[in-house]
């Protein structure tokens, strides 16, 4: 990817609006002048993700993540930052200009990801091909029709065919001249074992290309199809892609490219068994239909899904391995705030299969409008068991494994009233008294912590044994005794001299003039505050970033710095950066009086505790000085140090912290 210039990257960002690129993928709710929503980057129970249409920013306030478009897609999406300019580029509709030559005059080496994107890419083409080949096709194309299978689905969901054949890709591979290696990273083919050369993954089998969020092959699930003519001694019914650094299996959902907008806008999700049950949906308009890729829902795809949805609805085959399927399901789903159903179809039949028949949309709609509370039939399916067990000690056990499942699940750390109304249910269902279920629950609880293993003592921290302090200080020496007396701030200086930092930051952003303002001591703020000054290595990398840019008489603004992070892979600076614009424009209002106040201040107490810290190691080094013989060369200006410094700042300000309105702001 060749470089591009930074009025480009400007033009891109300007051209994506950020509340839109973030809500193609997460729910977000209207708040004031913000939006907000469930943070993806953290397991987050409550909207802690801010997006801000007038600064085109997102900012969470748990994790901290934050950033404009460009890191959304390389924090998000996990690209490269010139995979997110590409892609941001295409979708606003702008052309690229190259500016820079790669480095040495080479070409560019592409990164593992976009090798495998690229391999993908090409074999998605070649088994849609092959899908549409007058003769090759035809065996694909009639099963697809038998199943009645609309044209307008094998295109929506990019359906292929792998040929009748051990290395059909594999030569078109090796004709196009194509990487081998880079198939071989995305699990397409595979060396051969005996002899030279490689085959193929997939051998007559029908292709459902599996898509991330943004609509792009990252895998290939395989459908087995009858007749092979090769004598293929594979089994396996459906086969998919190994995991690569591109797919993981467990956090991927099929079709939710196509049903997330349906999803965000009904606010529920319906997950199926199949890619052919996805497909049979979203043919009849119930497009907020997704499914697991052959493995068992996971935390991971239960964290996807709460973001976007508030409802979910599990459907499953009636079938002894749907009941268990269902029964893992919900207990993924217990300690989540999502309303979660549970539909069994009827007289075995599966959801393609019901969407065929003549009534079957509008039975569809009925069973996932009446879909049982979770609960309500995890509930059913024991009393089922409890009811069906005649015996008092296979009662018993019932019991006791059931509540060791729902503490397992984490109902010792739901709300009080879920809490309660469970405790409820299970006491009506095992007819004993809720004290005595609450009762075990707790002991239940109790014995899963115990399993944590505790830590060896001799590996733990903590405060030396009284009397011994004077021991290591004396055993450490000197030096040590300096450093330890040096970096002795309290807990609440630091943090807010942090705080401070913030709005510096923040403050110079909005107007970078401010380092020719002058502070309380008369100099300039470029000149009271060095980088060295500041307490947090990041802030001090911000801080040199605006004074060069400011001397060299460069744009500063917050698009053109984040742009630039982004585009160095600097994440943390990043996040600094967004949560320091908003500390600031969140305590001023756009009030240019009290942001010259507030940078004001906060200048004046990172200068006087680094003021103090020099004082402290002064004071250390003359304490460790021996002045029984008369005074000690170098120890005058010391002195004079510590002197000046008394008289000139008798104590430490605090921050100041200014009320706008009713409020105290930081």
């Amino acid at each position: 990817m060749t470089r591009v210039e930074e009025d480009q990257k400007i033009q891109i960002q300007q051209a994506t609006d950020i509340v839109d690129l973030i809500g193609e993928q997460l729910q977000l709710q209207s708040k004031g002048r913000e939006y907000v929503g469930l943070c993806p980057f953290h397991d987050d129970h409550r909207p802690s993700l801010q997006v801000s249409p007038a600064k085109q920013i997102y900012k969470c306030f748990s994790c901290n993540a934050g950033g404009d478009v460009f890191s959304w897609m390389t924090n998000y999406h996990k690209m490269t930052f010139p995979e997110a300019l590409r892609f941001l580029a295409e979708r606003a509709g702008i052309k690229l200009r190259s500016v820079v030559p790669p480095l040495n005059g080479g070409p560019e080496t592409s990164p593992q990801n976009e090798q495998i994107a690229d391999a993908n890419a090409k074999a998605l083409a070649f088994f849609q091909a092959l899908l549409h080949h007058g003769e090759h096709g035809k065996v694909p194309r009639q099963y697809l029709a038998d199943r009645g299978v609309s044209e307008k689905m094998v295109e929506a969901f990019g359906i292929g065919y792998a040929p009748d054949r051990w290395d059909g890709l594999a030569q078109m591979i090796e004709a196009k001249g194509w990487s081998l290696q880079a198939f071989r990273q995305a699990g397409l083919i595979t060396n051969r074992t005996v002899g030279e050369g490689d085959y193929d993954r997939f051998r007559h089998r029908l292709i459902f290309p599996i898509w991330d969020g943004l609509g792009r092959p990252v895998a290939f699930g395989g459908r087995q199809l009858p007749d092979s003519t090769i004598n293929d001694k594979s089994e396996a019914k459906y086969l998919n892609s190994p995991e690569t650094v591109l797919f993981n299996k467990s956090a991927t959902l099929y079709g939710l490219h196509l049903a997330k907008r349906s999803i965000i806008a009904s606010r529920e999700v319906v997950v199926v068994e199949g890619y052919t049950d996805v497909i049979a949906c979203h043919q009849v308009e119930h497009q907020n239909v997704v499914a697991a890729l052959g493995t068992a829902l996971t935390a991971t795809h239960v964290q996807q899904i709460r973001r976007i949805a508030d409802r979910v609805v599990l459907v499953f085959d009636a079938d002894e391995a749907g009941q268990r399927a269902a029964d893992r399901a919900v207990e993924i789903f217990f300690a989540s705030p999502v309303d979660v159903g549970v539909v069994i179809l009827p007289d075995g039949m599966d959801p393609a299969e019901l969407m065929s028949s003549t009534d079957g949309p509008a039975c569809w709609q009925r069973l996932i409008a009446a879909a049982v509370d979770a609960l309500e039939y995890q509930f059913a399916r024991i009393r089922h068991q409890f009811e069906a067990e005649k015996t008092l000690s296979g009662r018993q056990r019932l019991c006791e494994d059931y509540i060791r499942r729902l503490a397992q699940m984490g109902l010792g750390s739901q709300s009080i009233v879920r809490r309660a109304m469970v405790v409820q249910k299970l006491a009506e269902l095992l007819h004993i008294q809720e004290h005595q279920v609450d009762a075990m629950l707790k002991q239940q609880g109790r014995h899963q912590r115990r399993q944590v293993a505790p830590q060896d003592a001799k590996t733990m921290s903590g405060p030396a044994p009284d009397g011994q302090m004077e021991q290591v200080i004396g055993r450490q020496g000197k030096k040590n005794r300096v450093a330890s007396i040096a970096s002795a701030d309290s807990v609440h200086k630091i943090k807010a001299v942090e705080v401070a930092e913030l709005q510096l930051i923040g403050g110079l952003l909005i107007q970078p003039n401010l380092l020719d303002h002058a502070l309380f001591d008369g100099r300039t703020l470029a000149e009271a505050v060095s980088a060295s000054t500041l307490l947090s290595a990041n802030a001090k990398r911000l801080y040199d970033m605006i004074k060069d840019r400011a001397s060299n008489g460069q744009p500063m603004t917050l698009a053109v710095l984040l742009a630039e992070l982004t585009s160095s892979e600097e994440q943390e600076l990043c996040n600094l950066v967004t949560a320091a614009e908003i500390e600031v424009d969140r305590l001023t209002d756009g009030d240019d009086q009290l942001l010259v106040q507030i940078v004001s201040a906060a200048a004046r107490a990172i200068v006087e505790l680094d003021l103090e810290r020099d004082h402290r190691q002064a004071c250390a080094e003359i304490g460790l000085v021996d002045f029984s013989d008369g005074p000690v060369q170098g120890n005058d200006q010391l002195w004079q140090r510590i002197c000046d410094h008394q008289k000139n700042h008798p104590s430490v300000t605090r921050i100041a912290r200014f009320n706008t309105g009713s409020e105290a702001t930081r």
